[in-house]
């Protein structure tokens, strides 16, 4: 049964007034990629695996060189962390209203933020979880292989408007040319939204890291049960589809003017949608800005209680 998700919460306004460039650039990637306006913009479809998959995988250790734009890397692992753009940029740019001036600025800070979260790479291992589980489960390509598709694994955690982080697991296929874009994304979405206040603070960021790991962990199961589903063409779509939005998908405003409810995942093709959790697949450009839908493409596992937008859409087909 499809039910209409309606958004819980209030969320603060998209409140910091960017430069013009920006606000501008971020209103019209959202309106193509989050708004799916038809016929602007042919989005790359995140096809079905199986093919690719039948000899096997290789592992490659670090990022990928097509992944979300806007994330910051955290250290040495394969860990991202995107800033919450909100009070502090805007005051950044009402400070100094040079548009590149105030970018620049902007963007020294969040490196300097991403520095300082040295706790989250301690914290997160994403490729250490997923090797073990993908050689467990017999999916790597002989050795010498040089044809099959490389798994890259990294962590995106979004600094959210709610002043909440949420944090995904991506497990990312690309094929023998580096430089193409991806074949595949499959995303595990960890459950728990954690307050930032408590994994800034000594005292419980202690707490909080330990069950961030222990959801890593499930994560990194989720996502090796994921590619052995997508080995064996068992992810195919339910012939529903339907809207699907959640800050796990775009945590905070984009450019000042563009709500993060507005990064919607149009006409998602439904996997599986009658319990609590949602597998589906997502449409989308694979390497821009988190916060314009950079997320999006790929196959989905996400709680349903997470979701902000659930709009069933056309009939079966």
């Amino acid at each position: 049964m499809i039910h209409r998700t309606v958004l819980r919460t209030p969320l603060p306004a998209a409140h910091h007034p960017n430069s013009t460039r920006r606000a501008w650039l971020a209103l019209a990637t959202t309106a193509l990629v989050g708004w799916g306006l038809p016929g602007c913009i042919n989005l790359p479809h995140a096809e079905p695996m199986a093919a690719h998959l039948a000899g096997g995988l290789r592992l490659r250790p670090g990022l990928p060189d097509h992944r979300p734009g806007g994330a910051l890397p955290v250290g040495d692992k394969p860990v991202l962390w995107v800033p919450m753009h909100g009070l502090a940029h805007a005051a950044v740019s009402q400070l100094v209203p040079v548009p590149f001036l105030s970018e620049a600025i902007d963007a020294v800070a969040d490196r300097a933020e991403a520095r300082s979260l040295a706790w989250l790479e301690a914290a997160l291992d994403p490729q250490a979880a997923a090797r073990a589980g993908v050689q467990r489960a017999g999916l790597l390509a002989p050795e010498g292989s040089v044809s099959s598709p490389v798994l890259s694994t990294y962590v995106v955690a979004q600094d959210c408007v709610d002043d909440r982080v949420r944090v995904a697991l991506v497990g990312q296929l690309d094929g023998s040319d580096a430089k193409a874009p991806p074949l595949a994304r499959y995303v595990v979405h960890l459950p728990t939204a954690w307050l930032r206040s408590d994994l800034s603070a000594t005292a419980t960021r202690r707490r909080a890291a330990a069950g961030m790991r222990a959801e890593m962990d499930q994560a990194a199961s989720d996502l090796v049960d994921l590619l052995q589903r997508a080995r064996a063409a068992r992810l195919t779509g339910n012939g529903r589809r339907a809207d699907i939005g959640s800050l796990h998908l775009a945590g905070s405003a984009s450019g000042g003017l563009v709500s993060p409810t507005h990064v919607v995942a149009k006409s998602a093709e439904l996997i599986e949608d009658e319990g609590p959790v949602l597998l589906f697949r997502a449409d989308g450009l694979p390497d821009i800005n988190v916060l314009s839908g950079g997320l999006l493409f790929g196959v989905h596992r996400i709680a349903r209680n997470a979701l902000h937008t659930f709009k069933p859409v056309g009939g079966p087909g």
